[in-house]
């Protein structure tokens, strides 16, 4: 198949996957599409609710005789049977289906299954073509690696500044920093994350939705550090669709909506441990974290090392005598790891080493 076609049938099955994060806990949201071997679509496929059936499964059932001698296009790959699995292997499946190449975009982190999909598609003489999508694929499933590996999700960590540094025009003023580009790479981060957090100062100044508007996917779980003046039973967070969990170290209180989980966790002084809500979040399944944090929370976040990825995004223009977003210079000197160009804003980006759990390239 030429790579621009498997790109532009792997982005299909990608918008699939990111569809249905959040929705698959504990297993990772796949997508998947049988192709005729005529080369049109048969049958599209996300993993269930639950996690189970997988979207392979889904996909070739759906196509039943159509799928053979065509391409099946998955975004992670096919699983095979291993102690205490409890559904049934994908790479069977499409070995008994008929078909005849498999596009894949990244090997699964999955220790028990790393390459023995692969490996059992490629022994029953199946061709097999690996689309990481600029290993956007295989960084959607980073998470996922992490997960399995300590039980607790990969922490990615977002925040604008001017370009001298700071946040806010004034203290508890809300300001735009970042433009348009900057908006929808945000939205796109909370598209691929399991849940996002938001200490409650953030809440108060800025009154944030934290959904996902400016990109197709689904809003993430929302999560908010619940301050001790409380926050107004009228604030977006409380209003909109997406589920919405606080946290604090006092009992439930009494003015938080009924509609809003409320978890108590162990005390870090007067705040919540910050590690605590880290391993709840894993206890609850989720692969991935967003932090949108404001300035205090950012402070505690880099002090104890809580992030695995971090995304500085820098507007062209200054907010002279304004708040700054790094007061004790706790962010990282050394040259970002990569960079990203968001309109007028650059976004730099630098991974904590040794901290994600590395995916197996295709061989």
């Amino acid at each position: 198949m030429d790579p621009k076609i498997a790109s532009k049938w792997m982005e299909d099955a990608f918008a699939l996957a990111t569809e249905a994060r959040g929705t698959t806990l504990p297993n990772p949201a796949v997508g998947c599409i049988v192709l005729d071997k005529a080369g049109k679509p048969v049958a599209k496929a996300a993993t269930s609710k639950d996690g189970r059936p997988h979207a392979e499964r889904k996909a070739l059932d759906l196509a039943g005789s159509k799928a053979s001698g065509g391409t099946l296009v998955v975004t992670l790959e096919p699983c095979v049977a291993f102690p205490g699995k409890k559904s049934p292997p994908c790479a069977a499946a499409a070995i008994l289906s008929g078909i005849e190449t498999v596009i894949v975009g990244t090997s699964d982190p999955n220790p028990h299954v790393a390459g023995r999909g692969i490996h059992a598609l490629r022994k029953a003489g199946m061709k097999v073509v690996e689309c990481p999508l600029e290993d956007r694929v295989p960084d959607f499933y980073a998470g996922f690696g992490r997960f399995l590996a300590t039980g607790t999700p990969r922490v990615t960590v977002k925040i604008a500044v001017s370009s001298d540094g700071n946040v806010a025009a004034k203290p508890g003023q809300r300001t735009a920093i970042t433009g348009a580009e900057s908006r929808r790479f945000v939205h796109s981060l909370r598209s691929r994350s399991d849940a996002i957090l938001v200490g409650g100062r953030t809440v108060l100044v800025d009154d944030p939705k934290l959904t996902v508007r400016d990109v197709a996917g689904r809003s993430p779980h929302r999560l908010v550090l619940w301050p001790s003046a409380g926050l107004p039973d009228t604030a977006q967070i409380w209003t909109n669709s997406a589920r919405t969990t606080a946290f604090g170290i006092q009992e439930r209180p009494a003015k938080l909506p009924s509609s809003v989980d409320w978890v108590r966790l162990p005390a870090d002084g007067d705040h919540v441990d910050l590690a605590a809500l880290v391993a709840w979040c894993g206890k609850q399944g989720m692969h991935d974290l967003l932090v949108e944090p404001g300035p205090t929370l950012l402070q505690s976040i880099l002090a104890k090392e809580i992030w695995d990825d971090l995304w500085v995004l820098r507007s062209d223009a200054p907010l002279a005598g304004g708040v700054p977003a790094d007061p004790r210079h706790l962010l990282p000197k050394e040259t970002p790891q990569a960079s990203r160009t968001l309109g007028p804003d650059q976004g730099r980006f630098w991974r904590q080493p040794n901290r994600l759990i590395p995916i197996p390239p295709l061989s």
